[in-house]
């Protein structure tokens, strides 16, 4: 389930609510599909984003703007490349 997926994401990240820090800007767990899989490409989990994409199939056209707006968040420069050159966008 999402909610499974989301607790274990939230334990592999660094700086996550068990962290002990207090407040944090953001967290995995009961937030809706598209903000987790928009925060795994912030903090780098493409490849779990990747897997929960095929799990809960996402549509194709939703898939590439969270990933698109992940990548820019996180500014990874080169990923947004590759994604960009790998086939035509649906959108």
């Amino acid at each position: 389930t999402l909610l499974e997926a989301q607790r274990v994401l939230e334990a592999e990240t660094p700086g996550g609510q068990g962290g002990g820090s207090g407040s944090t800007a953001w967290r995995f767990i009961d937030t809706p599909l598209n903000e987790t899989l928009y925060q795994c490409f912030c903090h780098g989990h493409a490849a779990y984003a990747e897997k929960l994409r095929v799990d809960f199939k996402v549509p194709e056209k939703r898939w590439w703007r969270i990933k698109l707006r992940g990548l820019v968040s996180a500014r990874a420069w080169e990923a947004l490349w590759a994604f960009s050159q790998a086939r035509r966008p649906p959108i």
